[in-house]
């Protein structure tokens, strides 16, 4: 059985501080099922939504593409140019066999539409059958995206942009719930970057080619658990202990103290004629009349 070590690290900028900190969370993976739920996980939160799509064009003065054509070309080069999404395609070769097409049989025609399941490689070698693959449909599903002024592809890939997000979407599905792992000893790693105003993430998937008998679980924050399973214990936890200390003493007071404050907040907006708030980064309030 391969391992997985899953390491991410989020970079936060605090503008007040004019600082940054990371925050890094290690995670070790040698169960199939386990880290097929991450990998899914991980795929999932890689398909776009238009208002990522837009954010990925927006280059300041400029689009990349035109707005209508943003979540065609976004998910064209995520199919075809993204590393991590094509090793998760090739390495589980959805849906190739026989029980993923009658699994997937609800998709009908829009399956059909991407060539997945025409094309019979039970009788091929893997090699033999990549090869083929990439003569008959050299980029699977959607045309690949190389030009801003490739105006007949961008309007292709804009019609089925819907499609390729079912289609991932499936993939996901499909990577959580089977029992199979196509790793064996396979060595490769990754590294997937996700920016945005405040925070940089980046996450770092490593198929070590090793047993797990290779590695000490104790040296990692989890191990077999998913970075959401993770999350929502870290939440809980710190749920219990705020309502802990809430009911203490001192919780008490501080509760007070701060229903105080929000009440002399609402009358400084009212006297002061203030039709709008915001609340900073440093605690304070800034108070405009629109």
């Amino acid at each position: 059985m391969n391992t997985m070590i899953y390491m991410i690290d989020t970079y936060h900028w605090d503008d007040y501080e004019q600082n940054e900190r990371c925050d890094r969370t290690t995670m070790l993976f040698d169960n199939t099922a386990d880290m097929n739920r991450q990998l899914a996980d991980t795929l999932e939160s890689l398909i776009p939504d238009r208002d990522m799509a837009d954010d990925w064009n927006d280059i300041g003065d400029e689009y990349i593409v035109e707005p209508h054509y943003a979540l065609g070309a976004y998910l064209s080069n995520l199919i075809n140019k993204n590393d991590f999404v094509r090793f998760l395609k090739e390495q589980y070769r959805y849906p190739h066999n026989a029980q993923s097409r009658e699994s997937w049989k609800e998709f009908g025609k829009d399956i059909r539409d991407i060539r997945w399941i025409n094309f019979d490689c039970q009788d091929d070698t893997y090699n033999d059958f990549i090869k083929r693959m990439d003569e008959l449909y050299p980029n699977v599903y959607m045309h690949e995206w190389k030009s801003h002024e490739d105006y007949e592809r961008h309007e292709e890939n804009a019609k089925r942009a819907d499609q390729a997000v079912r289609m991932l979407q499936a993939l996901a599905e499909y990577i959580r719930t089977c029992d199979i792992n196509p790793f064996a000893k396979f060595n490769r790693s990754f590294k997937l970057t996700d920016t945005s105003r405040y925070t940089d993430t980046t996450t770092y998937i490593t198929f070590t080619g090793l047993s797990g008998s290779h590695f000490n679980p104790e040296a990692f924050d989890t191990y077999n658990i998913t970075i959401d399973e993770h999350n929502q214990a870290l939440g809980d936890a710190e749920y219990k202990r705020w309502l802990a200390y809430s009911q203490t003493p001192e919780g008490k007071a501080e509760e007070a103290k701060r229903i105080q404050r929000e009440r002399d907040f609402q009358t400084a907006m009212y006297e002061g004629g203030y039709t709008s708030y915001a609340r900073n980064d440093d605690g304070t309030i800034t108070m405009w009349r629109d």
